[in-house]
């Protein structure tokens, strides 16, 4: 197997054997990885079988602590392991690890940060990985706890009465729900109810998320609740083949008093269950701080109230200088 480094005249070959993948997304298309490449240091990687067929990619991230280098999934992605072809098995996954550990340790890396796909992304069972990475001694650093409503479910759980009571209450106040393609408005919220409340700024700037929007336009969308024609709360969704992922859900302190969150997660969880049948799960987010030490009760509760549960998003690593 051959590995070679990612440069941009890849990019063709690279996003199309993404789309084509068994448990890729949209995030590791090269125009949603790139647009920050002025902070993460790209060195993703290309894997070829040896009928120069491209096998599997690695979005990652060259970092330096402590004068080492460090090896990682992609720094700019919550998640992001080896992106596998369709026909990839279980021995193919170990040659992946192989040849990657032996690149990593001829480059002079010391450590390797492995950002695995959270299972709900996996459009076939993807889970050789995860024996890899048992294999060959990788060590679990950081597990945050998501949550998730699997749409298609049989039995699935009835949202909590509160959440019920808060939907009708923002609707009895005037309050609507609508896609907009517009920022603008939704972000001066983000922005002042991160700020006021947690004392931090979102981690897209208005520009940047203009910029993702533009480009994956059929894969993120916004989502506000108006009153008498003005914007008072919102969400951003991000959707790949089976999931649809939550972010930036904020209000007006006046608008979340009356229900609005509570009206926007109803909203979109009844349109996807309606109107987007290829969509599975409906994924909330990580209630976490503290690399998952610390877990949000309030937070992950709310999430639950609506028949969601616990998807975790791990992260492991390895020591280059130790031998398998």
């Amino acid at each position: 197997m051959e590995v070679i480094r990612y440069i941009s005249a890849h990019e063709p070959l690279w996003d199309a054997f993404v789309r084509a993948s068994r448990n890729g997304v949209f995030l590791f298309e090269r125009q949603y990885i790139d647009y920050h490449s002025d902070r993460f240091p790209d060195h993703s990687l290309l894997f070829f079988d040896a009928s120069h067929r491209l096998v599997a990619v690695l979005p990652a991230t060259e970092l330096t602590e402590s004068g080492e280098r460090i090896f990682s999934s992609h720094g700019g992605l919550t998640f992001g392991g080896f992106v596998l072809s369709s026909e990839a098995r279980s021995r193919d996954v170990l040659r992946l690890f192989d040849t990657a550990l032996a690149y990593l340790r001829r480059q002079g890396f010391a450590r390797f940060v492995y950002k695995a796909v959270p299972d709900i992304y996996h459009q076939v069972p993807s889970q050789e990985e995860d024996y890899a990475l048992w294999l060959y001694g990788f060590r679990l650093e950081v597990c945050n706890l998501s949550t998730a409503i699997d749409l298609r479910c049989a039995s699935p759980l009835r949202p909590d009465r509160n959440r019920l009571r808060g939907c009708r209450k923002a609707q009895r106040h005037g309050f609507t729900v609508v896609e907009t393609s517009d920022l603008n408005a939704l972000w001066s919220i983000v922005e002042y109810s991160l700020l006021h409340r947690h004392g931090v700024r979102p981690v897209h700037s208005l520009s940047e998320m203009s910029l993702l929007r533009f480009r994956f336009p059929s894969h993120i969308r916004t989502f506000v609740a108006m009153r008498d024609g003005k914007v008072e709360g919102g969400v951003v969704m991000f959707e790949s083949a089976q999931v649809a992922h939550s972010q930036y859900a904020h209000a007006t302190d006046d608008a979340r008093s009356l229900g609005v969150i509570d009206l926007l997660y109803s909203h979109l969880i009844g349109y996807y269950q309606s109107h987007r049948p290829e969509i599975r799960f409906f994924d909330f987010g990580i209630s976490n701080e503290d690399r998952g030490r610390y877990l949000n009760p309030g937070l992950v509760s709310y999430k639950e109230d609506f028949g969601g549960r616990g998807v975790c998003y791990k992260v492991y690593s390895l020591e280059l200088q130790k031998e398998r």
